[in-house]
């Protein structure tokens, strides 16, 4: 593949509306409509998560803190510390693929970068849960 993802991580109030978009555009394509999943989606969590975004970049891409102005988000999890949704543990959810990114390795890239951004956040001895 000639392209790489580029991870991003930000708090809700640092995402940008078109971001906030594309996360919610990916979330509701995999969780509402794909797996007809019955639980709301926009739940109110978000404000408190910090959010973990891949998107598809060219391989020669910088480490730039935001996406390029033209990006597809092609993963996705929401981190929390300890406290807001378990007590003394950190949490990951709503970790998502995009469809047509799947097969790829793309799942277990995500879930490991996540959980190594919630030990960056939240301290390495922090014990981590999915779910949130």
């Amino acid at each position: 593949m000639s392209s790489s993802v580029q991870w991003h991580l930000k708090t809700f109030h640092e995402l940008t509306a078109t971001e906030i978009y594309h996360i919610l555009r990916l979330r509701s394509q995999v969780f509402v409509v794909e797996q007809q999943s019955i639980q709301q989606e926009i739940d109110g969590k978000d404000v408190n998560a910090t959010h973990l975004i891949g998107i598809l970049s060219p391989s020669s891409s910088s480490s730039s803190s935001s996406p390029p102005s033209s990006f597809e988000i092609i993963a996705y999890a929401r981190l929390f510390a300890p406290g807001i949704i378990y007590d003394k543990e950190a949490a990951i959810g709503r970790i998502v693929v995009s469809p047509s990114c799947r097969g790829q390795g793309l799942g277990q890239a995500l879930v490991r970068e996540a959980m190594e951004r919630c030990g960056g956040l939240y301290g390495f001895s922090v014990d981590i849960k999915i779910g949130g």
